[in-house]
């Protein structure tokens, strides 16, 4: 291996793709050099890089393969070190932290805020912080909904652990540095087992409510330029008026973005509930393309407009030209819910630890802001111990993680195993005899849906009929999940129940 073309043509990408000016390029190189322990510049062969590969490229992997399959082959790191080994290497070619926020800066005075957005994006890709050849492996599609139409994804960009990182991670020491995976802290960080590097992360600082926070992209990329918005601060996860205002006043710095915030409570918030954070981005989800199914006054808030909307879960939506007052309007909901009950419909809003709460997302539309609030109860009893208002038990064998943020938007992630058990569940549907009622079977779980399948279908389809009604399948099993979780169900009971619920809250029906 000719490994001075390979990081000679590294250099050609960073200085194409990853902003490097001229000055820095010596410097970069020999940062690579020194983690290939490489000493001389000399060891023949063509090393001019090719040019028109270097231009044309999209994503670094070409690039940096060969130089940590040189690594693995001397010695110098271990075949499960690849990840952290690439990453430290092209971190040593990618701007600085400080170089990205001048030509972040540079770049909204020049060419606007949505371009500048852009350009960090693209830098995310092209420096491999955002995984675009794992992205792309994600399966993806959409189900015809009665409400609207989902979008489903089985997630295969989010790595999963082999035997030898999970053996080294039971003999790894503990550290407490950095707190947690959204902390400032991470940038520039060589990783560990466990814990992914970010020699590559660059955020860029925004001030919402007074309060220093930070943006990135999200390496994962559930959607698209799906970013993450971080306190400084390593504070848990609150949900207060103060909350709604920092979520529009983003819409209000990037109004082609939305954002929103996971609840505050397990079952029915996020993984991460110790660092106060957001997620948003360029996409609109599934429940934005709903229709108001009633629309609401108050007489303390004549400036703002309230609807229910037709989806699946109980959301009350907030429009106004003022953020502040639309803060005021959401902030008047929030405090009623987290304190209302309604028996009759299974709402209790606190036994001996609280129940309810609410997942709000923000977005402009035209000159308004508007605030989406779901309302949640992570209640559980006897017969649902995972949730009365979560994926019930016979749906657990597509979905049996929380349904946060993003699913609750209408746009579910499903877990990576889904792929090779659907997969399995195809050739059944073909006519291969499998033993799917095995207890050592991985489709064990998934008796009920294959025995479903096999009685409607038959088992003679082609593989493409076949994948069509898993499909179909999942997406009605993700439908009615999102009906598991509203608090007001959608018949008569429910919709009462909802319509007593805004008027005690002092809501008048328009129209009526």
């Amino acid at each position: 291996m000719n490994i001075h073309y390979h990081v000679n043509s590294l250099i050609e990408y960073a200085k194409e793709h990853l902003r490097m000016r001229e000055d820095d390029v010596l410097f970069a190189k020999n940062a690579v050099m020194n983690l290939l322990d490489l000493h001389t510049d000399t060891m023949g062969g063509e090393e001019t890089p090719d040019l028109d590969r270097v231009k044309s490229a999209d994503i670094p992997d070409s690039f940096v393969r060969p130089l940590s399959d040189y690594a693995i082959e001397k010695g110098l790191i271990e075949d499960v070190d690849r990840g952290l080994f690439e990453t430290a290497i092209l971190g040593a070619v990618t701007p600085i932290p400080s170089q990205v926020n001048d030509y972040f800066k540079k770049d909204l005075k020049e060419v606007g805020q949505r371009q500048a957005l852009l350009n960090l994006y693209d830098l995310g890709i092209k420096s491999n912080y955002i995984k675009l050849s794992d992205v792309r492996r994600n399966v993806y599609w959409r189900y015809k909904g009665k409400k609207c139409d989902l979008e489903i994804t089985i997630n295969l960009s989010k790595p999963e652990k082999d035997n030898k990182e999970i053996a080294r991670l039971k003999n790894a020491p503990a550290t407490g540095y950095p707190k947690c995976m959204l902390c400032e802290e991470n940038v520039g960080y060589k990783g560990r087992v466990g814990f992914p590097a970010r020699q590559t992360l660059r955020f860029v600082p925004i001030k919402l409510n007074n309060e220093e926070w930070n943006m990135q992209y999200s390496p994962y990329m559930y959607y698209d330029e799906h970013c993450i918005i971080f306190s400084k601060k390593h504070t848990p996860m609150i949900l207060e008026r103060a909350t709604f205002v920092k979520l529009l006043e983003f819409t209000k710095i990037f109004p082609d973005y939305i954002a929103g915030s996971n609840a505050c409570l397990p079952i029915v918030g996020g993984s991460i509930l110790t660092h106060e954070h957001y997620q948003g981005g360029g996409h609109l989800m599934p429940v934005h393309f709903t229709q108001p199914r009633w629309e609401f006054k108050h007489k303390d808030f004549p400036d703002l407009t309230f609807y229910v909307q037709e989806w699946y879960n109980s959301d009350v939506r907030v429009v106004g030209q003022d953020i502040q007052r639309v803060a005021d309007g959401a902030e008047f909901i929030r405090k009623i819910w987290i304190d209302y009950t309604d028996e009759k419909v299974g709402i209790i809003s606190k036994t001996t630890d609280a129940h309810n709460a609410i997942t709000p997302i923000a977005r402009r539309i035209g000159s308004n802001y508007s605030m989406d609030l779901l309302l949640r109860n992570n209640r559980v009893s006897e017969e649902y111990p995972d949730g009365i208002f979560h994926a019930h038990p016979e749906y657990h064998n597509v979905k049996k993680e929380g349904i946060g943020l993003i699913e609750a938007m209408g746009l579910f992630i499903l877990p990576g195993r889904l792929d090779k058990e659907f997969g399995a569940i195809s050739e059944i549907l073909q006519g291969r005899e499998i033993d799917y009622k095995n207890p050592e079977s991985m489709l064990k779980k998934h008796e009920r849906m294959i025995e479903e399948l096999v009685k409607k279908h038959g088992t003679s389809m082609s593989k493409e009929e076949s994948v069509d009604v898993i499909r179909d399948y999942v997406g009605q099993v993700c439908e009615n999940i999102l009906d598991n979780t509203a608090v007001f169900k959608d018949d008569t009971s429910g919709r009462d129940a909802f319509l007593r619920f805004m008027s005690q809250a002092g809501f008048e029906k328009v129209g009526e």
